[in-house]
């Protein structure tokens, strides 16, 4: 549930993260192209005048939009600094006007020379510049626009620093609510827990005194068809129980250095007379000193898993083979089939069973826990069946 409430924590300051960036790239993306189109009027109007702003023709120099605020204010002339050359067809350049400090007339010549070939754009991040042909000559008028870039740099700004106080706000808001939110959750997982232990446990004994039970009346009597049946449905719920076993451990991860050697190779030897008894010819070949980072109970479990798949399905022969492959543990469990060829993934989804399952006991959850203990280690499987052969590979 940790892992649950950590993720939700995740992808929700995820969320809230990508929202307020595609937001605020969208105001300040429009915030700067106004700016550049503001700048771009104001070279305009000093274009129009051939390199410096025109002369005042009477009060409606600015027909229509005379106002305090924007380049087409009456105060525009009076307050932008720029400079304008122009350049004939030789490259020699002359000053058409310049007004800026903060550029001397030297350097000035040699930025509008540097700009003579293009259009318009920005230069040193704050002057805007436009270049435009009038009478056979070159102009290059560039202008000072920091003053009224500095508003839309100061909400870029912002707009940074709010997204992160804002994630981080957000993480901290799902956090303390998180653990209000994730309680009943959590109280039905351990009740979960609980009845899983409890179920466990309350069926371990009747089923111990049931095949005891079983077992005197065989003796005394002789077997029939009945004890016969109270067997079978002991396998049942002791594969049942099993499961529930299987189940709580996948709840419960803890992790060691688990030598996967000693674990591959204690089954094989242990399953080896099951095999025999199954008539099929059963291999083991298994590295030595293969260490994984895992929990040793499940990854016992899950090689007890593929042996018991191989033994039920296999057609004549099978092998479990451990290897060390660039750091990783290898295991791959092959067995032959009357299966066609196939890359059958569905054969890890639970109560999934093949076509040869036919008439052969089990569930459909066995690799179905292979696949969360896979999972579990941060592991990869593949699987096919090529040739007649069955072929699962496990790197961890």
């Amino acid at each position: 549930m940790d892992k649950i409430r950590k993720k939700f924590v995740l992808y929700a300051a995820l969320a809230v993260f990508i929202m307020l960036t595609v937001l605020l790239s969208v105001i300040n993306v429009i915030n700067f192209t106004m700016a550049a189109q503001d700048a771009d009027r104001v070279t305009g109007m000093i274009a129009a005048g051939d390199g410096r702003f025109a002369e005042p023709k009477g009060p409606e120099f600015f027909p229509g939009k005379a106002g305090p605020m924007g380049p087409d204010s009456p105060e525009t002339k009076e307050s932008v600094r720029y400079f304008t050359y122009r350049f004939n067809k030789s490259g020699e350049a002359e000053q058409v006007a310049h007004f800026m400090s903060a550029i001397d007339e030297a350097e000035a010549e040699t930025i509008a020379a540097s700009l003579v070939k293009e259009n318009t754009g920005w230069v040193r991040t704050i002057y805007r510049y436009r270049v435009y042909r009038h009478d056979g000559f070159n102009y290059v008028t560039v202008i000072d626009y920091g003053r009224e870039l500095l508003p839309a740099y100061r909400v870029l700004v912002i707009s940074v620093t709010g997204t992160v106080v804002c994630v981080f706000i957000s993480v901290a808001l799902l956090l303390a609510v998180g653990k209000r939110l994730f309680a009943p959750l959590e109280e039905a997982e351990r009740k979960q827990k609980n009845f899983i232990k409890e179920a466990e446990a309350g069926f371990k004994v009747p089923l111990t005194v049931i095949n005891a039970d079983a077992d005197m009346i065989e003796q005394n009597g002789g077997g029939n068809e009945y004890t016969k049946s109270i067997r079978r449905q002991v396998r049942k719920l002791t594969e049942l129980t099993n499961q529930l076993y299987t189940v709580d451990l996948l709840d419960e991860k803890n992790v060691s250095d688990c030598d996967l050697s000693v674990i591959v190779t204690s089954i094989s030897d242990a399953v080896r007379r099951d095999f025999e008894q199954s008539g099929v010819e059963f291999e083991c070949s298994a590295d030595p000193s293969v260490t994984v980072k895992g929990d040793a109970a499940m990854l016992h479990k899950m090689i007890a898993e593929l042996t018991e798949n191989a033994r039920k399905f296999a057609i004549g022969k099978a092998s479990l083979t451990l290897r060390s492959e660039n750091g990783k543990a290898v295991l791959t469990a092959a067995n032959d089939t009357d299966l066609p060829d196939c890359v059958p993934e569905q054969i890890f989804d639970r109560f999934t069973r093949l076509g040869n399952a036919s008439g052969k006991p089990g569930s459909g959850l066995g690799l179905s826990y292979v696949k969360d203990i896979v999972k579990a280690h941060n592991g990869r499987m593949t699987v096919s069946v090529e040739g007649g052969r069955f072929t699962l590979r496990i790197t961890i």
